[in-house]
């Protein structure tokens, strides 16, 4: 964002928020947020309109670098569906308009796009993972974690319209494995 901006945009709206609203929290954690809100109606009313989407991206992936996860419910020994699911809690679903994540674009192309931006838990690093509709609903339904597996699946799959046939089990367990391994979902709770 501070490269999009330009340095001297960038500075006179850091001086800018350290004049009009400064930090008002003793946790560095949670100054960029603070810092953003200040920054998101100058990103509004620029021409490019990516810019606010890329604020809020990288913003997504300080928030879940910087994650506290000290109050997991306990896990269950194994995986279950008529237990609720654990989600991580350093991770962010983000919907953008445009671009702006991928690394290899030459430029940016409104595209919507729903993202789960989660920390790994072997490097502590924010990766990101394009999700397709289904798969971000499914997510969506897990995070408060208060139905069972089964009852969310079922929530979603009869709100999108969708048959839970062989070939929508063969993709959620493909989902399932795929999250797990990531440390995107935890569990099932005890």
């Amino acid at each position: 964002t501070k490269k999009a901006l330009g340095p001297e945009a960038f500075e006179a709206a850091f001086v800018s928020w350290l004049a009009e609203a400064p930090p008002s929290t003793r946790f560095f954690r949670e100054v960029p947020a603070q810092f953003a809100a200040h920054l998101a109606p100058r990103l509004e009313a620029r021409e490019e309109g990516w810019l606010p989407d890329l604020a809020r991206y990288e913003l997504a992936e300080w928030t879940v670098k910087s994650a506290d996860d000290a109050d997991l419910p306990p896990l269950a020994p194994e995986f279950g569906f008529e237990r609720p699911p654990v989600v991580s809690p350093a991770l962010t679903l983000l919907e953008v308009g445009w671009t702006v994540p991928r690394k290899k674009a030459k430029r940016y192309e409104p595209t919507p796009l729903h993202l789960c931006i989660y920390r790994d838990p072997e490097s502590f690093q924010a990766v990101t993972m394009e999700l397709n509709e289904l798969a971000r609903d499914l997510l969506r339904a897990w995070i408060p974690g208060d139905r069972t597996m089964t009852e969310a699946v079922q929530a979603v799959a009869q709100a999108r319209g969708t048959a839970i046939d062989a070939r929508f089990i063969d993709g959620l367990s493909s989902l399932l494995e795929d999250f797990l391994g990531r440390g995107i979902l935890l569990g099932s709770r005890a």
